[in-house]
């Protein structure tokens, strides 16, 4: 019944939120000519939200609030509630795909953009945020000509892209946890009406809602028998503490976006829609032109897709998946691209070269975490701690080739000495730069120790240990001692 509860005050809240429109046109709940409804206390704008759902949910029967939790919620009449579909996509573009959108007004088409995977290829987080700008106005006009019945659009897909015989993995930002979460944040935010930096425009008002999906694990249909809607995906903590659930909470924690979707198949044995440690502890509670993939070679087809493990078994034979841990041949590279012209990198000096984290700590969290202090626990350092820790990296980069070109500058960073627990290597940020021949600029990462320099153990624990590490910028490398 809580969670029946949880899910409805979701469902309203949302509803609450998309009837700021100056049309009149599109049906709302609270209309003012309505004198049946506009005494409500739901209706009055000036409350708080909260106390708005509360008040609406305490007005529903049981048999109303049950009608509610699905794709197309019927309308309740008595209370001035109108009818909502869920069912909208907008992946690349305001879609007639699903029952919320239709094209058969005076709005006949709107913009469609290249599939994901493409843009996700340009590693410019800013087109991103146009493309989910855009979208979301055409959304907004969608709906305010009356020809859109919800303003929920279930996009975007921010699923790991681990197995290329995945169909919808075209749908994705790719298999980088970093790329991907990104991506959401970006796209989130244009689409919501949000401001890049995630400042809220248009005095907080949703301009249409984004869904994050599937949560979590799910990358696989019609494989050997296997289809989204039953199967199991085994996964370890330490792979969802790493890989699988990042893009979910860079989605909830910085992108704010106003809704996310559980997947269909189960994790672990817990059905994804039905798993309280997931839904409710992780995602309500803690949270509140290069490649973007690996291109495989055809043996890896030997691989079972339902094998959801990232990291290698040397033992079994398993390769691991996506750059950061496969370890066999690879016939294109994650970040593999062509270019017009050619650029030479070099770390600038003022990239510190040790991490005094031990300065950084109390008595308390040296305790609390690794009796040998060879490592530090994430979250025992909290959040002030992990913010003095973050430091710049910067990067010159120069045009050397004969034209001008717009260049994304790829930054990982990788163990000295990595073991089968660490990633071979990491991407830590990336920025698209436009350089005429010749020209040079300096590029600005910000490095997060606790979030970039990290590692999940077998628990899922995110632990930053103590030793070397690579800053890497194709064949430059950059060394940074951390000191716990």
């Amino acid at each position: 019944m809580k969670l029946l509860a949880t899910a409805l005050i979701n469902a309203i809240c949302l509803a609450l939120l998309h009837l700021h429109t100056e049309s009149t046109q599109p049906p709302f709940s609270c209309d003012s000519a309505n004198p049946q409804t506009k005494l409500f206390p739901f209706c009055q704008t000036k409350l708080p939200i909260r106390k708005r759902v509360q008040d609406l949910v305490s007005h529903l029967t049981l048999d109303e609030k049950i009608s509610q939790l699905v794709n197309s919620a019927p309308a309740i009449p008595r209370l001035g509630v109108p009818p909502y579909e869920w069912w909208s996509e907008a992946l690349h573009g305001v879609s007639g795909y699903g029952y919320g959108v239709t094209f058969n007004g005076r709005i006949s088409s709107v913009t469609s953009f290249p599939q994901v995977l493409l843009t996700a290829a340009t590693f410019d987080s800013h087109l991103w945020y146009r493309i989910g700008q855009a979208i979301g106005k055409e959304a907004r006009a969608v709906y305010n000509a009356g020809q859109a019945k919800g303003m929920t659009f279930w996009a975007p897909n921010i699923n790991i892209f681990r197995d290329p015989r995945w169909g919808r993995g075209q749908e994705t930002p790719g298999e980088d946890p970093l790329v991907v979460g990104n991506y959401a944040v970006a796209y989130v935010r244009g689409v919501q009406g949000d401001s890049f930096q995630g400042g809220k425009l248009n005095n907080g008002h949703l301009q249409a809602s984004a869904c994050c999906k599937h949560f979590t694990a799910y990358d696989l249909d019609n494989w050997n028998g296997f289809i989204r809607f039953g199967f199991n995906a085994q996964v370890t903590k330490q792979d969802l503490a790493d890989t699988y659930q990042p893009p979910f909470r860079s989605c909830v924690k910085d992108g704010r976006a106003s809704g996310i979707m559980c997947a269909y198949n189960s994790v672990n044995g817990v059905p994804n829609c039905a798993d309280y440690n997931l839904l409710t502890k992780t995602a309500r509670g803690e949270w509140g032109g290069k490649l973007p993939v690996t291109w495989y070679p055809k043996d890896f087809t030997r691989v079972p897709m339902t094998d959801m493990r990232m990291r290698p078994e040397p033992s079994s034979g398993y390769p691991g998946r996506t750059y950061r841990f496969y370890n066999g041949k690879k016939v294109f590279e994650f970040g593999y691209g062509l270019s017009y012209s050619t650029y030479t990198y070099e770390f600038v000096s003022s990239t510190p070269n040790t991490l005094h984290l031990n300065l950084l700590l109390n008595s308390r969290t040296k305790t609390e975490s690794s009796s040998s202090l060879h490592s530090l626990s994430v979250s025992d350092m909290g959040t002030e701690t992990c913010e003095k820790a973050k430091f710049s990296a910067l990067v010159g980069v120069e045009n050397s080739g004969e034209v001008a070109g717009k260049h994304p500058v790829l930054l990982f960073a990788r163990h000295d000495r990595p073991s089968n627990q660490s990633p071979l290597k990491q991407l830590v940020g990336f920025q698209s730069v436009s350089l005429n021949s010749g020209e040079r600029t300096e590029v600005e990462f910000e490095i997060s120790p606790c979030e970039h320099l990290s590692t999940a153990t077998e628990d899922g624990l995110m632990v930053i240990e103590e030793g070397y590490r690579y800053l890497m910028l194709e064949d430059k490398e950059y060394l940074i001692n951390i000191v716990i």
